[in-house]
């Protein structure tokens, strides 16, 4: 359960710090045929890629006070409009 001590910004932050780790684990391994190499450096990137994109947003989330950019979408934009009448329908029969 989340608690009110827990933020994104620090779940972000865990997960990068959890990237990091990985990565130095993978660079620790010892790759004995060109195939496990290939497949090590692969790993490693992808992990790579994933850091850099944890760090973006946790700058979006330190600048969403200024940017404005931090928002939840109404759940009305997810469904589309005979849904939502058809939901209407079906809660005014029950």
């Amino acid at each position: 359960m989340t608690s009110i001590s827990r933020n994104l910004l620090n779940d972000v932050l865990q997960c990068i710090a959890l990237c990091e780790t990985k990565q130095t684990a993978l660079q620790r391994l010892a790759a004995r045929h060109e195939e496990a190499a290939t497949i090590k450096q692969q790993a490693e990137d992808m992990l790579k890629e994933i850091e850099i994109e944890l760090c973006s947003l946790a700058a979006s989330f330190i600048t969403a006070p200024m940017s404005g950019r931090l928002f939840v979408p109404l759940p009305s934009e997810f469904v589309d409009e005979q849904t939502a009448q058809d939901s209407v329908v079906a809660q005014l029969r029950a």
